[in-house]
């Protein structure tokens, strides 16, 4: 499994301005009529899925009442790629989200939250609703488009970290859809926490997706026994996780997680190379949760 590395743990710091952890959100103000999630979802029991929070991306700018900017400069965490927002990394049109990673002509100077800089050459961009909108349980559904592109280097994703880590290293992660430009046809679900080495159901790399750089809708239905991925539909993977470490079931997954939307540099087998082609963009239709 390709684990990112746990430099992501310092992500809840870097949408929370001043790395404010501990304070609860106020309650997101939806509108008179509440969110609109379209078609009515039903649930396996016949009960139908509430709309908690939906985003359409139908303005020109970023809707600062549900989403902040991923950026280097509200973390210690040095990314390959320096975490910046403008119409370069974070854009809106036409009813669309598009996020990018670029190369720039020459070396920027990016500087972490500290005030310590680093070089380099790669600008990307990414969003999510932490401090602004958090869920316990429910179905989250992406619609997205991923870059139309087969090389090395590239990595989009649509997941899920915790808000307040109430178990610390303990904590768990939901990836909903994490795609690598070196298998361009796949895209994969991962379920992280620490399962002791028992939990056979944490991924699935067989989830393959027809033109990926088309619409497709990814969804995670989460309750307090099961996760499941589905891919236009279609079960990609279940897991009913197994809790270790001291921690009982639901634990993990039983606390506050906010969504994220980023556009990044890959790792590992999927590393940048000399002939990775830029700028590569992920763009999102719509994002929608349930309860």
């Amino acid at each position: 499994m390709d684990r990112r590395p746990r430099i992501l743990l310092l992500l809840a710091v870097l949408v929370v301005p001043f790395g404010v952890l501990d304070v609860a959100p106020a309650p997101h103000a939806a509108a008179a009529d509440g969110p609109n999630c379209g078609t009515t979802v039903y649930k396996a029991s016949g009960e139908a899925w509430q709309c908690t929070f939906s985003e359409g991306f139908s303005s020109s700018t970023l809707d600062t009442t549900k989403w902040r900017p991923l950026l280097t400069r509200n973390t210690d965490a040095q990314t390959p790629e320096c975490r910046i927002k403008d119409n370069r990394t974070v854009a809106l049109a036409n009813g669309v989200l598009k996020l990018t990673v670029r190369k720039l002509s020459s070396p920027m100077t990016c500087t972490t939250k500290s005030g310590s800089t680093y070089r380099t050459s790669y600008i990307g961009g990414g969003i999510a609703t932490n401090g602004l909108f958090h869920l316990t349980y429910g179905r989250v559904q992406f619609r997205a488009a991923m870059p139309y592109y087969g090389g090395r280097g590239i990595h989009s994703a649509l997941w899920l970290w915790p808000a307040y880590m109430k178990y610390g290293e303990k904590s768990g992660e939901l990836d909903v859809a994490e795609w690598r430009s070196s298998q361009p046809h796949r895209v994969v679900p991962t379920v992280h926490y620490n399962d002791g080495g028992a939990d056979p159901d944490i991924t699935n790399w067989a989830c393959y997706v027809d033109k990926v750089w088309n619409f497709h809708t990814y969804t995670l239905e989460w309750t307090r026994d099961s996760l499941r991925f589905l891919y236009d539909g279609k079960l990609c993977l279940e897991d009913s996780w197994i809790s270790a470490d001291g921690l009982t079931k639901p634990a993990p997954f039983d606390e506050p997680y906010f969504l994220i939307l980023n556009q990044a540099l890959g790792s590992g087998q999927n590393a940048v190379t000399s002939s990775t082609a830029f700028p590569q963009s992920m763009s999102v239709d719509y994002v929608r949760v349930w309860r």
